[in-house]
């Protein structure tokens, strides 16, 4: 625990909290707000909420949330995703949550690329699920930016000992790119996504594939 914040595993029962920041922190990103722009916002906490417990349920995947002391509000979190064979060696197992079903006003291509092609860019560049991990999203509720707790669940992922000696791949957005490369992450490429593709403005994301070498 450092200042007023403290860092814990996070549980099934946090999912919709984790939700509520996911879709916060992500208002920001374009190739989101398209996406998802026509989904009713109920709709949309559901299916974030739901993507999150099938997450949790699963050995394979590891959480954290940044809780305020004082209040015990949830006000950040992040995740790992853990080499398959240490699972299987560890003869670890769960009942995982079903996976949600896409809600009613997505726009299903770009939603198709971004969750098959986006997420898993990092086979691109070696990423192998049996003996690598992987990073996912490190978001902060708005209003507790600033403070460094973005960093500190970085750090805090890089120091679990669930995956020290394996590469940890990680694909980053413009906002968090700066900082993961100043924890240890090296760039690898990256991928641009052009929304008028899918009918969307004339504007390009980009998502940058990073890892830290299994020596760090």
């Amino acid at each position: 625990m450092t200042g007023d914040f403290l860092i814990r595993q996070a549980m099934i029962h946090d999912a919709d909290a984790m939700a509520r920041i996911n879709i916060l922190a992500l208002n920001t990103n374009e190739l989101w707000q398209f996406m998802m722009k026509d989904v009713e916002p109920d709709a949309l906490q559901e299916f974030v909420s739901q993507s999150f417990r099938h997450r949790l349920s699963s050995a394979t995947n590891l959480y954290f949330v940044v809780v305020q002391a004082q209040t015990l509000q949830i006000v950040g979190c992040a995740g790992l995703s853990l080499p398959k064979s240490s699972i299987s060696a560890n003869g670890n197992s769960s009942e995982v949550a079903e996976d949600p079903e896409w809600p009613p006003g997505i726009n299903r291509g770009l939603a198709n690329h971004f969750y098959n092609e986006i997420l898993n860019q990092g086979q691109r560049y070696g990423f192998d699920a049996s003996k690598d991990a992987c990073r996912t999203g490190t978001n902060i509720h708005p209003d507790y930016h600033g403070q460094g707790l973005g960093t500190r669940l970085i750090q805090h992922c890089n120091r679990c000992p669930e995956v020290q000696g394996v590469n940890l791949y990680v694909g980053v957005n413009d906002a968090s790119h700066g900082i993961f490369l100043k924890e240890g992450f090296v760039e690898l490429g990256h991928m641009d996504t052009l929304l008028n593709k899918y009918g969307g403005p004339d504007l390009v994301v980009r998502s940058t594939s990073c890892y830290r070498p299994a020596h760090q």
